[in-house]
This record gives C-alpha cells, structure tokens and sequence, in this order.
C-alpha cells in the first residue's frame, strides 16, 4: 500500500474551551496491530470496520464485542459504507472493491479496471458512488455492476470524495505528497477541475452539507476551511486540531472533526454548533491519530484509527459531569477522586455552594495539562468520571477552580 502520510504540525496557540470528552475505547479483542481507516454503522448497534491486511471487522453490540469477517483478501481496506443492513462495498490498495449482500457474511470483488489505490468511497443513494483515489477516480450508478474511471494526472492523491449530486461532486486530497488540492465535477466526474484554495500540505477529508456550503480538513496551519459558495473561496474555521483527518456534519452548523490528537493534551476531536466560528474541543482516551469517523446521529457515534483504536460516544463527544445531589452544599469543596489508586476510571467529586463557572484540570508530574473542562453549573455536587486508559502508570493531579475558589489534589494511576 502507498505510504498514507499523516504530518503532525505544530498546535497553534489560539485560546478555546476543553472538555473532558464522553468518547471511550470499544476495541476490545481487535488488538493493537492494525490501522483501521475506514467505519461505518447500519444503526446504533451494527457496524463495520476496516483496515490494514484486509481485516474488517463487525459488531451487533454498539462496539462491545467484535467479529473478523472473512474478506478472502490480505490487501488494506481503506473506507467502507453500507446502503442498507445487508449491502456495503469496501475500497482500498490495488484497486480493491468488494461487496456483501449478506451483511458481511460473504464478499466478493468487483471489477474496478484499476490497480490504484483507492482510499475513499461515499454513495449519494442506493445505486449512486463516488470513489476516490491515487490518480483515478471511479463512479458507479448500479451499485458496483460497473465502474466508471476518470485518469488523474500524475501523483495526484485524493483522499476524499463528497458527491453532492449525481453531476456535482467534490474531493480533497495534495499531489506530490505535498500540496494540497481541492477537484470539482459538474458533469458527473467525466471531468473535474481544480479549485482555487488558499492553504497548502495535506487535506484528508472534505464533506458538503449541501451544494455551497462545504468543509475541508487537513494537515496545514489552517486546519479545517469552510465554503459557502460552492468552492469558489474558503474561509478558516481555526478547529483546535493538530491534523485533522476526518469530519462530518449534521445540517450546516453542526461538525465534528477528528484527526492527529496532541501529544501533550490529547485533544483528538472536537465539535462545533455554530458553522465553525467556535470549537469545543475534546478529549479523547488515545494519543493515536484518528482516522475515520461515522456519526449515526449528533449525539451517537464513533471513531477508528491506528493501533487498533475505535472510539464510542453517546454524548456529543462530551462527559456531562453529573449531578450526584440537589442538597445545596454549605461550602465548595473537591474531594479526594474514588478509586485511588485507580486503574484505568476513577470519580472526581466536588460541591458548589453557589451557581459558578466551574474549571477541572489535570495535569501529570511535569506539569503538562492532560485535560481542562470549562462550563457553568448550580449550585450542588457533582461527579466527573477520569479516564486513564491511554496514560502511563503514575502520579496526577487534579484542580477545581470556582469563583475565588481554588483546590488540587493528587491521584495515582497504577496499571
């Protein structure tokens, strides 16, 4: 497979709100070998992942327990989608396309006429596909009977496609490994045209809410871009992300975005209510790039990528911190966190005397800020759930701050 580049660029340093994130790991029995670049969920319960040496694997159980499905193949897999509970296709190296009509029971390989990679694909119906790929792309309008191929010049990678019509689409992707490019079709991929975007490197990802309004993610200082026209300019979003390398949108305003988390503060994905004007960024439990993300709903979801890691939330992306009275307290006080020492989940309790704007953080022994969770809440006592599970064993610290009250205490993660 050719080599998928992910650059890790330098976090700017632009002031936004964190919060602990509601996204937990659901990998269990997948192991920490293999990338697993593409996800996708018929419903709540039911779902696919796909990845390196052609593993893909099922759940019927939100992510609790997962089942290698027999590809008949060991050639990476790079992005799956479903049309219904029994029919899905899967892209990926040496123009690889197979397609189940059994749920995933049995696959079979299409003819793709390529020997390309293919990274991504997206359908805009039940018979209508767009994919994308290293210099070719392919579309199919009876659901992977027959390919169309339209030849791209030289080195030119497309990590995405967004159909948004059966004559419009758009992809995302760089030539030379190095700049970024953002390709338009009007006449149903017979041919396409290159968008004039003012950002350069990696872009991984592209989605379209519509015909004008449109995102764009990548590995550049800009992160994620926003059209409103249709590609004819792109405006920053500034999305708190290091790399980002997968988003997608629920109307307009609502975005999740994932990528290349911090390395200091683990910050793999964040949310946006607004159209991009301001972030919330979140936590989540892996210092390993997220690659693929499928949201079933704007409050259920998940999101895959290296080391085996696949993600769950049924929040947003977010952990409420819970109300555990409605006793109002005499005073603020932060407890000692239960268990301690813990392994990997632990509760931090605190009370609030008054309404206030409240702050938690934790940081590790050097000082470094593991995470920050800024919000308003009532007056009484509250439990927030920690996460340890892809920290080291060691000494931590937590802090809550509100009002002129301020408190750290100590905690332990042993493994």
């Amino acid at each position: 497979m050719k080599t998928l580049i992910i650059i890790v660029s330098i976090l700017l340093n632009i002031s936004f709100s964190f919060s602990q994130a509601g996204w937990t790991l659901v990998n269990s029995g997948l192991g920490t070998q293999t990338a697993f670049y593409g996800i996708y969920f018929n419903d709540h319960n039911t779902g696919y992942i796909c990845g390196d040496a052609g593993k893909i694997y099922k759940t019927t159980s939100s992510g609790t327990n997962w089942i290698l499905l027999n590809t008949g193949t060991s050639i990476d897999l790079c992005s799956i989608k479903f049309i219904n509970q029994n029919t899905g296709i899967c892209v990926g190296d040496s123009g690889l396309i197979l397609k189940t009509t059994n749920a995933g029971l049995n696959w079979y390989r299409l003819n793709s006429n390529t020997n390309q990679l293919l990274m991504c694909i997206r359908f805009l119906n039940n018979n209508f596909a767009m994919v994308s790929g290293y210099e070719v792309m392919l579309k199919t309008t009876d659901c992977g009977v027959s390919w169309a191929s339209t030849i791209l010049p030289s080195t030119l990678f497309m990590r995405s496609v967004f159909p948004v019509s059966e004559n419009v689409s758009f992809a995302a992707g760089y030539v030379n490994f190095i700049y970024s490019r953002i390709l338009k079709t009007t006449n149903g991929g017979i041919s396409w045209d290159s968008l004039s975007i003012p950002f350069s490197n990696f872009l991984n990802d592209i989605y379209f809410v519509d015909i004008n309004t449109g995102y764009a993610a990548g590995t550049n200082t800009r992160k994620l871009d926003k059209t409103t026209n249709s590609g004819l300019t792109w405006t920053l979003t500034n999305a708190p992300l290091t790399a980002p390398g997968t988003l997608q949108c629920f109307g307009p305003d609502t975005i999740f975005v994932a990528g290349g988390p911090d390395y200091v503060n683990t910050y793999g994905a964040s949310m946006s209510t607004n159209g991009g004007l301001t972030w919330m960024g979140q936590y989540t439990p892996t210092f390993h790039s997220l690659i693929a993300i499928h949201m079933i709903n704007s409050s259920t979801g998940f999101l895959s990528g290296n080391n085996g890691v696949v993600l769950k939330t049924t929040t947003s992306g977010f952990t409420e911190i819970n109300s555990t009275s409605t006793i109002i307290p005499i005073e603020n006080k932060l407890y000692t966190n239960y268990p301690n020492p813990f392994n990997p989940i632990t509760t931090i309790n605190f009370d609030l005397y008054r309404d206030s704007e409240i702050t938690i953080r934790i940081f590790d022994i050097l000082g470094n800020e593991i995470l920050k969770s800024s919000e308003f809440k009532k007056a009484g006592s509250y439990g927030m759930k920690f996460d340890g599970s892809e920290l080291s064993s060691g000494l931590y610290f937590y802090s809550l701050e509100a009002d002129n009250f301020k408190d750290t205490k100590k905690m332990i993660l042993i493994k």
